[in-house]
């Protein structure tokens, strides 16, 4: 009984549904943790869905300590892949086209970006309703490799724990799914 319990708990930060797209001919090795706010859907990584998703959200000041703390704790969770810090290659509050970002992306050698989408962020009463969508994208090519929905509400988005518990919840998804290894 008690194993079940704790099963439970331990499920209820994972994705309520994912999606392979495109399965790799091998599992991810690097990838680069992207986050923004965007209410609609993300179909596809070209210059109009990064126009509309990513280009004034991805280093925007209001999310910039949760950027932070993803970047902080993603290299540590997603070992032994290479996960490159953002902030490395992209200034904070800077605008940049989508030929720029590709620039960028391209001359640091990432393969993949995971681009984590804050969809809903809504107040319900006393607490505020989250939920992210998690992209997987093959970013020289522009295709969407795995997606998922359904990470909600992880707590407070200031604290370095919210972020290690969402990516540590997609991280279970993708190693399931088979696109990392762990």
């Amino acid at each position: 009984m008690m194993s079940l319990l704790f099963s439970s708990c331990n499920n209820w930060r994972r994705a309520v549904s994912s999606k392979i797209v495109h399965q790799p001919e091998k599992p991810i090795d690097n990838m680069m943790l992207v986050f923004t706010e965007y209410q609609g859907e993300i179909s596809g990584w070209n210059e109009d869905t990064y126009d509309k998703a990513v280009k004034d959200k991805f280093n925007n000041l209001e999310y910039e300590r949760f950027r932070n703390h993803l970047n902080d704790v993603g290299w540590d969770i997603f070992l032994p892949l290479v996960s490159h810090d953002f902030r490395k290659v992209f200034e904070n509050h800077n605008e940049y086209t989508f030929n720029d970002f590709q620039e960028k992306t391209k001359a640091v050698e990432v393969d993949y970006v995971l681009l984590i989408n804050m969809k809903i962020n809504e107040p319900r009463g006393e607490v505020i309703r989250r939920i992210f969508q998690v992209y997987l994208i093959d970013i020289q090519t522009g295709t969407h490799i795995w997606s998922g929905y359904g990470y909600h509400n992880p707590g407070n988005i200031i604290r370095k724990g919210t972020a290690k518990r969402l990516l540590k919840g997609i991280k279970r998804d993708l190693v399931e799914e088979r696109m990392i290894v762990s």
